[in-house]
C-alpha cells in the first residue's frame, strides 16, 4: 500500500484546489464577503480536512470558501442534475471512474497542470484522470486493500493466499476463530476486493496493447484464463473450503476481525483508525496473491473536480403587505321570548333538542314554540286565530322560523308593526336568520391574531413566488413564470375574499397534489419520450459548446502569458478584457477583436500588470464572481487560434481541435480530419464509420423506448418478470396484511379479555419504528450464518441467495411492518359498532362492516 506523508498530502490537496478551482497570488480579504464564492462539495467523511485547506485558500487570495457536505454515493448524480440546473459546485470530490460520464455529460472542465506539479502526482493516478487525451482533474489520494493480521493469532505473515488458507483453517480446527478470514463478499460479491485473489489466479479485467496502455477492445472476464481462475476462487468458497463466506459483508467484517473471531482481515485505509485502537496487536502487509503470480489490487482515486456550470444571479427583494379590505357589517337583532314551558315538561331548550312543533284542529302548522306574535304578545301554543289567507300566509312565514322577507311583509299585511331596525337589518328574501357570530364587529374577519397569522403566511408564499420568479425570469421560461404569477394571484383571490369559503381548504392540498404528483408524473412521461440520458441531458447548442470548449488544446511549445484580468469598465459589469504579459515582457492587451499592444501600463517584476489607462484591474474575489464569463471567453488571434486563461495568473495560446461548421450542421476534427454530422434523430454527431462524439443532445424518440422494452427480447424477458413480481408483491403484501390485521383486531376485541390495552400497545409498536432501523433487523435476522430465524430452528437455508427465499423474507418483513395500520383501522370499525347488535340473539362475530345475523 502506497501512503504518502501528510505534508505532501497536504501540499497536493492545496495545489489541486488552486488548479481546478480560481487560484491566485493576490488577496483581498476586505472584499472576499462582498464578491464571490468558491462552493465544494465534499462527502462528509472528508469534510474537516478540506475545510482546514479551504480556510488557508480563503485567506491566502481573499475569497470566501463554502464546503458542503453531500453523501460521497449521490455526489455524481447530484452534480449532473445541479449542472443541468445551473447552480453546480465550483469543485467537487469524486472518484476517478466518474470521469467518462461526467465528460459526456459536459459537466466537468479540464485541468491545465504544470508540469512542476504534475511530477508530485503518481503517473498512474494521471493516467485513470485522463479521457481522450486531456486531464479532468487532480489526484490527492490513493487507496487500496491491504491485510490487517492479529499477531497474537497468527505470528507468522503468510506470504501467499494458499498459506493465509492454512494457517486461519488450523486456528480454526483449535477453535480459536470462528472464520479463517474476514474478506466483505456479500450476496453478489465484491470485485473490489476480489481483484488481486482473480488476477493473481491468472485472470485479467482489460488487456494491454503493445506499448503498455489499458485495452477496451480486450475484455478479459470472458477469457477461457479469468474463468480457470474464477473456478479455483470457487474452490475457497461456500461449497468448497468456506472460506469466502457470502454472509460476511461490509456491515459485519470488521467487527469479527475486532472480536477476535478471525486473525486476518481485508481492509482499507478507513479502518486503521479503529485497528490501531482497539487491536494492540495488529500488523498490515500487502494481501497475498497466490503461488502462480502476485495479485493486482484495484486503486481508488479520491480527485478534485471542476464543474463547468454558470453561476446563476441571486436577488432578494422585499415583499409588500397586501391592502386589507374592511367591510363593517352591524347585525340587526330580532325581539325573541322564551316560550312558555308546558306542565310537567322540561323547556326545550334545556332538553338541548330542537322545539318541537305542533299542528292546530285545522291541520294548519302552529310554528316554532318560542315564536311570538308581535301583535298581541302570546305564545303560540294558544295562538288567536285570524281567519283569510293573509293570516294563513303570516303561519306560514313564521312557521319555518325565518327572519326574512317574507316575514316582514307578512307580518305588514295582517298589520302587525315591524320596527325600523328590523327592517334594516334584514336578510334577503328566504335566507333563514342567523345569530350574532361570537366576536362582535370583528366576526367577519376573525381575530386580531388570526388575521396577524394569514398576512404572514400570505406574504411568505409571496417570497416563494418572488423567489421562484426571478431564476425563471433569466432562464427566459416564460411559461413556469407565468403558472407561478397565476398560482400567487390565484391564492390572494381565495384567501382575500369572502366567497370562496370552501376554496381555501381544497387550494393548500390541490397545489400540493399538482406540485409532488401530478407535475412528477407529466415529467416523467414527457422525458420517457425522448432519449435523455448522460451525454443527452442538455439541448443541441450546449453540446456544441461543449465539444468546442473541450477540445481546446496548446501545443507542447505554445507561448504563454502572465495574465491580468480587467474590465473596460465598471468592474461587475464591463466587457473582460486580458492583460498579457509574454516572456520578453512586452504587454498586451486582448478582448473580442483581437490582440494589440498595451501601450501605457505599469508592469511589476513579476509580469503582473498593476496599472493600465483605461482598464480597471479586478481583484480575485471580483474575477472569482464573474468566473461563469471568463470559462467562456478567448481572445481570438486568427487561423482559429485563441488565447485562454489557465487559472488567475497565466494564459496559454492555443487551438480548438474540434469545430463547428453551421453550413454542414457538422463537427470537424481538425487532427484526425474526421467529419461528425449531426443525426438529429438520434441527438449525436456521427462520422462515416459510425462513432459518435460523447455529447449528445436530447431528441424526441416517440414510443421507441416502450417498444424496446416490450419487443426487444434482451428487455423483454426482465421487463415482464419485474412486472409480474410486482404485481404479484402488492397482492400479497395487501392481502395478507388485511387478514392478519383483522384477525388480531377480531381476537382483541374480547370484551372479557385481560390486559387487551397492553396487547394493542405492542401490536402497535412495529408501525411506531422507523421502516429502514427495521429493515436492517430483518435483513440480520435472515443471515445464513448468524441469523435468528436459521439458529432458532436449526436450518441452512441460504434466504438471500435463492429467489423464492428471498421474495418470502421480503413479503414476511413487510407484512410485519403493515398489519399494525390494517389492525388500527379494524379495531376503529369494531368500536363503532353498537353493543346491542352484537349482543343480539343468534348474531355471529362482527365485522368491520354491518353485523350479519342468522
Amino acid at each position: 500500500m502506497r501512503l504518502r506523508s501528510a505534508p505532501a498530502f497536504a501540499g497536493i490537496a492545496a495545489i489541486a484546489l488552486m488548479a481546478t478551482a480560481c487560484g491566485g497570488d493576490e488577496g483581498d480579504a476586505g472584499e472576499a464577503s462582498g464578491g464571490g464564492e468558491l462552493v465544494v462539495w465534499t462527502d462528509p467523511e472528508r469534510a474537516d480536512a478540506v475545510q482546514a485547506a479551504a480556510g488557508q485558500f480563503s485567506e491566502a487570495n481573499g475569497i470566501n470558501v463554502s464546503v458542503d457536505s453531500v453523501a460521497f454515493e449521490d455526489m455524481q448524480g447530484d452534480v449532473l442534475n445541479a449542472h443541468q440546473a445551473g447552480n453546480a459546485p465550483d469543485v467537487f470530490i469524486g472518484a476517478h471512474d466518474w470521469t467518462g460520464n461526467l465528460v459526456r455529460n459536459g459537466a466537468v472542465q479540464p485541468v491545465e497542470l504544470p508540469e512542476d506539479r504534475a511530477a508530485l502526482l503518481d503517473g498512474t493516478a494521471l493516467e485513470a484522470m485522463t479521457f481522450d487525451g486531456r486531464l479532468f482533474g487532480v489526484p490527492y489520494a490513493q487507496e487500496n486493500l491491504f491485510l490487517l493480521r492479529n499477531t497474537a493469532l497468527a505470528p507468522e505473515a503468510p506470504a501467499t493466499f494458499e498459506e493465509l488458507v492454512e494457517a486461519g483453517t488450523r486456528l480454526q480446527d483449535d477453535g480459536e476463530v470462528g472464520e479463517v478470514l474476514s474478506m466483505a463478499v456479500g450476496q453478489e460479491g465484491d470485485p473490489y476486493r476480489m481483484n488481486t485473489l482473480f488476477t493473481s489466479a491468472g485472470g485479467y479485467l482489460f488487456g494491454q496493447d503493445g506499448t503498455g496502455a489499458w485495452d477496451p477492445s480486450d475484455l478479459g472476464v470472458g477469457a477461457d484464463a479469468s474463468i480457470e481462475a474464477m473456478e479455483r476462487i470457487a474452490e475457497y468458497g461456500e461449497d468448497g473450503a468456506g472460506v469466502l463466506r457470502r454472509s460476511i459483508t461490509t456491515q459485519n467484517d470488521a467487527a469479527l476481525f475486532f472480536d477476535e473471531e478471525t486473525a486476518f482481515f481485508v481492509a482499507g485505509p478507513w479502518n486503521l483508525a479503529d485497528a490501531t485502537s482497539r487491536v494492540s496487536t495488529t500488523r498490515s502487509a500487502p494481501f497475498p496473491g497466490s503461488r502462480r503470480r502476485p495479485g493486482s489490487p484495484l486503486h481508488r482515486l479520491p480527485v478534485l473536480l471542476r464543474d463547468r456550470g454558470q453561476r446563476q444571479l441571486r436577488a432578494r427583494r422585499g415583499v409588500r403587505d397586501h391592502p386589507r379590505h374592511r367591510h363593517r357589517v352591524r347585525p340587526g337583532s330580532v325581539r325573541r321570548r322564551p316560550a312558555r314551558p308546558r306542565p310537567g315538561r322540561r323547556p326545550a331548550q334545556r332538553l338541548g333538542r330542537r322545539p318541537q312543533r305542533r299542528r292546530d284542529r285545522r291541520g294548519g302548522r302552529r310554528g316554532r314554540a318560542d315564536a311570538v306574535h308581535p301583535g298581541d304578545g302570546r305564545d303560540l301554543a294558544a295562538p288567536r286565530r285570524r281567519p283569510g289567507r293573509d293570516h294563513r300566509r303570516w303561519r306560514r312565514a313564521r312557521g319555518h322560523g325565518g327572519r326574512g322577507a317574507d316575514h316582514l311583509r307578512a307580518d305588514r299585511r295582517v298589520g302587525v308593526p315591524v320596527p325600523a331596525s328590523a327592517t334594516a337589518s334584514a336578510p334577503a328574501n328566504g335566507a333563514p336568520a342567523r345569530p350574532p357570530l361570537p366576536g362582535g364587529r370583528w366576526a367577519h374577519e376573525g381575530s386580531l391574531a388570526g388575521r396577524i397569522v394569514k398576512i404572514g403566511l400570505l406574504g411568505l408564499f409571496t417570497a416563494l413566488g418572488v423567489w421562484a420568479v426571478l431564476p425563471l425570469y433569466l432562464a427566459d421560461n416564460w411559461l413556469g413564470l407565468g403558472l407561478v404569477v397565476a398560482v400567487v394571484a390565484l391564492v390572494y383571490h381565495v384567501y382575500l375574499s369572502r366567497r370562496t369559503v370552501p376554496a381555501k381548504y381544497l387550494v393548500p392540498g390541490v397545489l400540493f397534489l399538482l406540485a409532488f404528483q401530478i407535475l412528477p408524473v407529466l415529467y416523467t412521461m414527457s422525458t420517457s419520450v425522448t432519449n435523455m440520458s448522460d451525454g443527452h441531458r442538455g439541448d443541441k447548442q450546449q453540446a456544441i459548446n461543449a465539444i468546442e470548449s473541450l477540445s481546446v488544446t496548446r501545443a507542447p511549445h505554445s507561448e504563454e502569458y502572465v495574465l491580468t484580468v480587467a474590465t473596460a469598465g465598471e468592474p461587475d459589469t464591463g466587457e473582460l478584457v486580458f492583460l498579457l504579459t509574454d516572456g520578453e515582457g512586452e504587454a498586451f492587451v486582448g478582448d473580442t477583436d483581437g490582440l494589440r499592444d498595451l501601450g501605457a501600463a505599469t508592469v511589476d517584476a513579476a509580469g503582473k500588470v498593476t496599472e493600465a489607462f483605461g482598464y480597471t484591474i479586478l481583484s480575485p474575489a471580483r474575477v472569482n464572481a464573474r468566473s461563469a464569463e471568463l470559462e467562456e471567453f478567448a481572445v481570438p488571434t486568427g487561423n482559429g487560434a485563441g488565447i485562454r486563461s489557465s487559472g488567475l495568473s497565466t494564459a496559454y495560446a492555443g487551438t480548438a481541435v474540434r469545430s463547428y461548421d453551421a453550413g454542414c450542421d457538422c463537427v470537424t476534427d481538425g487532427e484526425s480530419g474526421t467529419v461528425y454530422v449531426a443525426d438529429d434523430e438520434h441527438g449525436a454527431f456521427v462520422s462515416e464509420d459510425g462513432d459518435r462524439l460523447p455529447q449528445g443532445w436530447r431528441v424526441n424518440v416517440g414510443l421507441g423506448n416502450f417498444a424496446r422494452f416490450l419487443l426487444d427480447p434482451t428487455f423483454a424477458s426482465s421487463f415482464f418478470g419485474i412486472l409480474v413480481w410486482n404485481i404479484a408483491f402488492a397482492v400479497a403484501v395487501t392481502g395478507l396484511v388485511f387478514v392478519v390485521g383483522l384477525a388480531v383486531a377480531l381476537t382483541l376485541h374480547v370484551p372479557r379479555m385481560r390486559g387487551r390495552t397492553a396487547y394493542r400497545i405492542l401490536v402497535v409498536l412495529p408501525y411506531a419504528m422507523s421502516s429502514l432501523a427495521m429493515y436492517l433487523l430483518w435483513r440480520d435476522m435472515f443471515n445464513t450464518d448468524f441469523g435468528l430465524f436459521n439458529r432458532m430452528l436449526g436450518l441452512q437455508v441460504d434466504w438471500f441467495g435463492n429467489a423464492w427465499s428471498a421474495r418470502a423474507a421480503v413479503i414476511l418483513a413487510n407484512v410485519w411492518l403493515g398489519y399494525p395500520y390494517m389492525f388500527l383501522v379494524s379495531t376503529g370499525a369494531l368500536q363503532a359498532i353498537p353493543r346491542d347488535w352484537s349482543r343480539r340473539r343468534g348474531s355471529t362475530a362482527p365485522t368491520p362492516g354491518r353485523p350479519s345475523g342468522t
